[in-house]
């Protein structure tokens, strides 16, 4: 899905009272390294106070934004047993933690190499995929540990373990629209 909102132009900033809302917005994904250094270009060739301060009001922004900001979009499902052997910890199931197991398979691009192993998600129910009435529980936000590679999955996306599904969505709904942060 196109964020087309990450390319507007900050070079007319809004009122001094919504810079830092409006900075978090815009720090997006990788989008801030981009924002940090035309700021430090801003504070070099301006002496306005808000340009030499360019730099702090960046990182006030995104000490203050809401995780949301950094959350990612994708889609869920569930998968297993057996979980073992994963591509994290071979047949070593010490490292998911008590049962049931609150874990996820990941998505290649996310998985990137074994770098997501062990590496915790806060997941947040968003809907069915399949337009079928919500499909969110009432408790739709669980925390998951990347266990294993999910070859057939979209990107960016996870597959559950059952019981983690089960806690923010129906088994029978399958597949489910997802926010989520790590954590």
């Amino acid at each position: 899905m196109p964020n087309s909102h990450l390319h507007r132009s900050i070079s007319t900033p809004p009122p001094a009272a919504q810079f830092l809302q409006y900075l978090a917005f815009q720090c997006q994904y990788l989008y801030c390294l981009s924002y940090f250094v035309l700021l430090q270009i801003m504070a070099v060739h301006t002496t306005s106070l808000l340009g030499l301060l360019a730099p702090i009001i960046l990182l006030l922004g995104l000490l203050s934004a809401p995780a949301s900001v950094f959350a990612l979009t994708g889609q869920a499902t569930y998968y297993g047993p057996p979980f073992t052997p994963s591509s994290c910890y071979g047949f070593d199931t010490g490292p998911f933690g008590p049962e049931p197991y609150m874990i996820a398979a990941a998505s290649p691009g996310l998985f990137n190499n074994r770098a997501a192993c062990g590496v915790s998600y806060r997941v947040t129910c968003l809907g069915a995929t399949s337009g079928a009435a919500n499909g969110c529980s009432a408790t739709p936000t669980v925390t998951v540990k990347v266990v294993d590679l999910c070859p057939g999955c979209t990107e960016p996306g996870i597959d559950l373990s059952p019981a983690a599904f089960s806690t923010i969505s129906r088994l029978d709904v399958g597949r489910i629209n997802i926010e989520f942060t790590r954590v």
